[in-house]
Formats: C-alpha cells, structure tokens, sequence
C-alpha cells in the first residue's frame, strides 16, 4: 500500500463512518465500533481490545453479556443515533486501541485485496483508497461481489471500473457520501494512469489534473507537530499489523493449523 493511503486513511474514513469508542447498531442492526469496525457476531467483537472504566482489559465473558445487552436493542438502536446505545455498556475503546485496531484491519484487508488484484502494488494511490473504502463498507470479499469493477480494476480501466464501483444506499443514506467519494477517486485513478503520472501519490480530496510543464510548483499545506505524530503512529501501527500477519501465515504454515483471521468479517 502507498505510504500516502496510510496516512489519509482517518481522514477520508471518519467522516464516512464516525469515531465511536462504543457498541452501537449501524442501520442493519448489525454491532459496530471504532471507525465503522464490525463486532457483529460476537466474535469479531471479542478481537477488538475492549477497556472497563478503571482502565482494566474486559474479559471475555464481560465483553460477550455486554454485547448481548446492546445486542438486544439492535432493532431500536439502529434507527437512532449512536450516541443512544452508550449507556448500554461500559466497555470501551481509547482512541489508542482504535487507531491500533483500524491499522490492523487495514492491513488485514489490504491482504485480502492482493489476493484478487495480483497487480494491487502498481496500482494508482487513489484506486488503493478506493477499492479500500469498498471493502470497509461492504466486507472485504467485496471483489467477488462486485465482478466487473474487478475485472476492470486488473486491466487498470478504471474509468469503467468507476461505472461498475457504485454501492446500494437502499434505506443506508450513509452510502451516498462514500460512492462520491469512491467516484471521485475512481477519476483521479484514471487521470494519474492515462498520464503516467507518479502513482504514489493521492490526490484525494483534490480532483487529480496533468501538471502543466510551465505550472509552478504546488503550495504544500503546512503540516503541524500533532499531525506528523498521527502519521507516524498509524504507520508504525500498520507495520505491526502487517508483522504479525505474516507471523501468523508462517506458523500456520509450520503447524499446519489455524484459520487464517482475514479471511473472516467485514465491515459495514
């Protein structure tokens, strides 16, 4: 993945999805938390580093009576705010554990993704956000949902991968946003390919345009201590990730044994 997308990746998705520390019901009644994290079954849940309020790690029975409890107002909770369902639990997430926790499925849907797109690595900065923000809201087999975009997507087309990227917003207005967003990457995807432009680079949230030879050079905006230090934590964050992914897929291989984690749960 290009260090770019890593580090644009809060931006373009807690808009999207929010930044929730608690259960809640998104509009499928389905459990989520963090930055639109599926806990839904409970054993998604159960993966996520859940905090009681002194700070103490939750234990596994605690975490599962407290999902049943939200669980069982999902049809209520999931026509209301989240805020409704904070005072059905008291287990919780730092902004630490989600930041970790988001890493971790990126880079467990990253991997998921090489596996349909062998060419993922020369893709366009913005096409990787794309297809990125497809798996978070549709689960990260959405690449054998969504047939055409895929196969588009493995000629690099993506101007026709764009018309084959939409995702149903049927009583989910919380889509409408994301496919404008996915589009808007899906055209600078195309730009920076018909171009041979550098494709490292994202150009999301801007519209990606064939510099000029004449153009002056662009005004970065400037970057601030806080904000270098995010970066830098969500990359790190995402390097461990990436590590133990592949620490896991090596004693799988030696033992013979064990499911491999990414190939289960999505988000939505």
């Amino acid at each position: 993945m290009h260090a770019s997308v890593i580090e644009k990746w809060h931006q373009f998705s807690t808009p999207l999805e929010g930044r929730v520390g608690h259960l809640y019901a998104d509009v499928k009644q389905l459990l989520t938390a963090g930055v639109g994290n599926l806990a839904d079954p409970v054993s998604l849940a159960l993966q996520m580093p859940w905090k009681l309020p002194d700070g103490s790690l939750a234990s596994k029975d605690e975490v599962v009576r407290q999902w049943n409890a939200v669980k069982s107002q999902a049809a209520y909770l999931s026509k209301r705010h989240y805020k409704f369902a904070a005072p059905l639990s008291t287990i919780r997430l730092t902004d630490e554990d989600i930041d970790a926790f988001v890493a971790k499925r990126l880079a467990q849907t990253e991997r998921a993704l090489k596996k349909a797109y062998p060419n993922w690595d020369d893709f366009p900065a913005d096409a990787q956000l794309g297809c990125l923000s497809m798996a978070w809201a549709v689960g990260d087999g959405f690449p054998a949902i969504f047939k055409n975009f895929t196969r588009f997507a493995n000629k690099q087309d993506w101007v026709s991968a764009k018309a084959c990227a939409k995702i149903k917003a049927d009583n989910n207005p919380g889509v409408v946003p994301r496919n404008r967003n996915n589009e808007l990457c899906f055209d600078n995807a195309a730009t920076v390919f018909e171009n041979a432009m550098d494709r490292s680079v994202l150009h999301w949230p801007t519209v990606a345009t064939r510099p000029k030879a004449d153009a002056a050079p662009l005004q970065r905006p400037a970057i601030t201590d806080a904000d270098r230090a995010r970066v830098l934590a969500m990359s790190e964050a995402y390097a461990r990730a990436t590590a133990e992914l592949i620490r896991a897929d090596a004693l799988r291989e030696l033992t013979g044994h064990g499911i491999d984690p990414a190939d289960g749960g999505g988000e939505t």
